[in-house]
């Protein structure tokens, strides 16, 4: 009996789960428009990062001395690495003890099973009242059938406003390129200045 009111319980939560994924579905509707916008915001700043490309410059000779702090970082790193390595031998230790550990919990198991062959005599007399509720899980199992095929529609929707958006994201990636070669070609500039 308790068993049967469990399957009906999941159902029910399973209708709940559906209905939220078709919310879910509606957000990403709502942030492949979001994408597009931004989108056509990227094109816009493109042509801010052509003006910012000699500020670029100038933060490059910054980024070469702050390599210079990341090597000495890199040196405590390592000093860090040796003692994690005396770590990992005092976790092989408490692994033995876990094995041990895991000798008595076998012998637990034992026991269970003992007590789940008593379980499953019970498990038989449930089973002929289980065959009742079965039929009002069917009726549920259709109405999520129901359910899922309305998802699977929303959801195509949603995939069509996603391509759109990685075509923008694709046009955005064309214009940074761009960008990049403006930059290649203001450092040969100053290169030669």
């Amino acid at each position: 009996m308790m068993k049967v009111e469990i399957c009906l319980m999941n159902a029910e939560l399973c209708l709940m789960k559906i209905e939220m994924c078709l919310m879910r579905v509606e957000l990403y509707l709502m942030r492949a428009e979001l994408c597009l916008m931004r989108a056509e915001m990227c094109l816009m700043s493109a042509e801010l990062y052509l003006i910012s490309a000699e500020i670029c410059l100038m933060r490059a000779e910054m980024s070469l001395m702050r390599v210079e702090m990341c090597l000495i970082k890199a040196e405590i790193c390592l000093m860090t690495a040796e003692m994690c390595l005396m770590r990992a031998e005092l976790c092989l230790m408490r692994a033995e003890m876990c094995l041990m550990r895991a000798e008595m919990c076998l012998m637990n198991a034992e026991l269970c099973l003992m007590k789940v062959e008593m379980c499953l005599m019970r498990v038989e007399m449930c089973l002929m009242r289980v065959e009742l509720y079965l039929k009002r899980a069917e009726m549920c199992l259709i109405r999520a059938e129901m359910c899922l095929m309305r998802a699977e529609m929303c959801l195509m929707t949603a995939e069509l406003y996603f391509m759109s958006a990685e075509i923008c994201l694709m046009r955005v990636e064309l214009c940074l390129m761009r960008d990049e070669m403006c930059l290649m070609t203001a450092k040969t500039c100053m290169m030669r200045a």
